[in-house]
């Protein structure tokens, strides 16, 4: 496979110098020209993820207004590269510009992706577990009735 990076401007409506206006930068994984070793389409495991749902999101919203009851919602930063990625392994190769200068005169050097990385297929349910798994060990568990709503308290509803 191979991963490109880009950067757009956010905020670029706002006028010049204001803070919120800034540029970032992301690396992804080009899913969509992955081969195996004889150069065919390759395939990836597809754990499948549980990506959060409309009926998550109504569910958390409900659980908020309950007595007794917090809503607090959060987005990780750099998320997936938090997780290893798991499943075949990937070779992946960098644009030029990335090279390590002793592969300069290389023909075409590879590496190891080990970090999981958006575009990758398997990429999300690396993430995911990753994150079930630091959410579980500060006491949160995932509702019965929306497993990718967390909680301190039992989410049984009756």
């Amino acid at each position: 496979g191979m991963i490109f990076g880009f950067c757009v401007e956010k905020g670029n409506e706002l006028p010049m110098g204001d803070p919120q206006r800034k540029f970032k930068g992301k690396v992804v994984f080009r899913g969509n020209q992955v081969r195996d070793e004889n150069h065919y389409m390759a395939t990836f495991q597809d754990l499948g993820s549980a990506p959060a749902s409309m009926a998550s999101g109504k569910l958390s919203d409900f659980l908020g207004l309950l007595p007794n009851w917090r809503l607090m919602q959060a987005d990780a930063v750099r998320a997936y590269t938090q997780a290893l990625l798991r499943g075949a392994t990937t070779w992946i190769r960098l644009p030029r510009d990335q090279w390590l200068a002793h592969w300069h005169g290389m023909k075409d050097p590879v590496c190891r992706l080990r970090l999981a990385l958006y575009g990758h297929s398997d990429a999300g349910t690396c993430w995911e577990n990753t994150a079930k798994k630091n959410s579980r060990s500060q006491a949160f568990v995932p509702c019965r009735i929306g497993q990718v709503v967390l909680s301190t308290k039992s989410c049984t509803l009756s």
